[in-house]
């Protein structure tokens, strides 16, 4: 009687003949399974590639839109009646949420309310901004930078310093490390700890490449008694 062979002896073709035959048994002991996952995982791919081209088209619609509001702001900005285009960016924000655009809108809104002194409307469109999932980018760190500023006019300088901080320590902050820490120092300045208002000042200086912000942060440590 002949010896049994073993599947890990056999080589080449026979190998995966036998594999295959194994994997035709299972696929018949488990066919309505298999039915149910293909029809489960085709359902998922259609459903995602849907989801996707329009999430795609929504995203293009919102930026058309931002972009025609943004003309139409500089249109107006000459004639002084840019806030006349600020309900556009409220629409574009609440009809697109989630997509660039939209974000975007957000920024332009806050800004808008602090030329106009609106400062708690500024403060609830940059607070949204932020729980908008927006990436760690400078527009981010402007946002940080105009909450501090908002908070550095209505006379709150402990929470304007730190939002200030935050921008200077933010990665998309990195462009502006000269312009912040001269935020803080103004805000320490205002405080009456003017140690600390020269040392910042002095830092501001450090960083700084303009030729115009240097003479200011000069003539700021003059006046403080360091120069």
């Amino acid at each position: 009687m002949g010896r049994k062979i073993k599947k890990e002896e056999l080589k080449g073709p026979e190998r995966l003949q036998v594999i295959f035959l194994s994997f035709l048994t299972w696929a018949r002991e488990h066919k309505r399974k298999i039915i149910i996952a293909s029809i489960v995982i085709g359902f998922v791919a259609v459903s995602l590639t849907g989801w996707f081209l329009w999430q795609q088209n929504r995203e293009g619609k919102a930026m058309k839109e931002y972009n025609q509001a943004v003309e139409s702001l500089h249109l107006l900005r000459t004639h002084g009646k840019e806030n006349e285009v600020t309900k556009k960016f409220e629409e574009i924000a609440n009809n697109y949420r989630g997509t660039r655009a939209a974000e975007l809108s957000l920024y332009r809104l806050g800004i808008l309310h602090i030329r106009t002194n609106h400062l708690e409307e500024a403060l609830k469109a940059f607070r949204e901004f932020l729980t908008s999932g927006a990436p760690d980018d400078e527009i981010r760190a402007l946002v940080v930078s105009s909450m501090g500023y908002c908070y550095e006019v209505k006379g709150d300088y402990k929470k304007a310093l730190e939002e200030y901080e935050k921008v200077i320590n933010s990665k998309g902050g990195k462009a502006f490390v000269s312009t912040g820490y001269a935020n803080i120092a103004r805000c320490y300045e205002h405080l009456k700890d003017y140690e600390k208002a020269k040392y910042y000042y002095q830092k501001a200086l450090e960083q700084s490449v303009d030729q115009n912000m240097r003479e200011i942060l000069n003539w700021k440590l003059i006046s403080l008694g360091v120069m």
